[in-house]
């Protein structure tokens, strides 16, 4: 079976519970991730010197790669519970959290972000850190991609077009593009 393939988007991640940076094609672990409190769903690097990261802790944080510092931490608001979705793994008493995926616009001055346990997407201005705007998905959306009332409705992955003019947001079951 072969290595997965690395890119520049997607780096090689020994486990995402050891939260450990490696470097192919030595495996040479280059840092380790020590600021979240939980498992890690995302990872991209927008330029050679940062690295974004996102958790099952709700939060994305922006680090210096030289030292491994973190820059900057965004935080993005605990869902509300919304009725449990069958398969649900959220302890009794809680809802699902976490941030399922983000994508950064070409022009790295804005990112959107889906999360676990919310049918909603979040636009995030990098310039100042801060939380833009919040998109509900509606029941006509959710129901075009066969989200039933049953499942979770929250989207599962993320990405823009190389022109920065749309992005595609993905659910269960099937994608919606939206243009800007």
């Amino acid at each position: 079976m072969a290595p997965p393939m690395v890119s520049e988007r997607y780096p090689s991640v020994s486990t995402l519970a050891g939260n450990k940076i490696l470097e192919n094609p030595k495996n040479r672990e280059i840092g380790t991730l020590l600021h979240h409190s939980s498992s890690i769903t995302a990872l991209y690097f927008p330029s050679k010197s940062k690295l974004l990261s996102a958790a099952e802790d709700n939060t994305i944080s922006v680090t210096r790669i030289r030292d491994w510092n973190v820059v900057s931490t965004v935080k993005a608001p605990q869902p509300k519970a919304q009725g449990r979705p069958t398969g649900d793994t959220a302890p009794p008493g809680s809802v699902p959290c976490g941030i399922n995926d983000f994508a950064v616009h070409p022009s790295m001055k804005l990112m959107i972000s889906v999360g676990r346990g919310e049918r909603c997407m979040r636009l995030w201005n990098l310039m100042t850190g801060k939380k833009a705007g919040v998109l509900n998905f509606d029941k006509d959306l959710l129901q075009s991609v066969k989200e039933s009332k049953r499942s979770t409705g929250e989207g599962r992955g993320i990405v823009w077009d190389n022109a920065g003019e749309e992005f595609a947001i993905a659910f269960e079951w099937g994608v919606v593009v939206f243009g800007i």
